[in-house]
């Protein structure tokens, strides 16, 4: 582990890549647990045009898709 620990400090790239397929791992797993994607990623699924909240992380459009669980649908 010291020695794969060395690798990485030596080469920054492999720890920013580290870091970012981490991120995007969370993220994924967090809307996969957290959003039902079969309602929450379609139309009238939430009211149109509310801002940023602790129930919709991004908001959502004028559709009314929540916008976190329509960005985890894509990816």
């Amino acid at each position: 582990m010291k020695g794969f620990l060395n690798y990485v400090r030596r080469n920054p790239n492999l720890g920013i890549g580290i870091l970012m397929f981490t991120i995007l791992f969370v993220f994924c797993a967090v809307g996969y647990f957290r959003y039902d994607l079969t309602k929450s990623a379609y139309p009238l699924a939430a009211p149109a045009n509310k801002p940023p909240s602790w129930q919709y992380p991004l908001g959502t459009d004028s559709q009314g898709r929540e916008l976190y669980a329509v960005i985890v649908a894509g990816t």
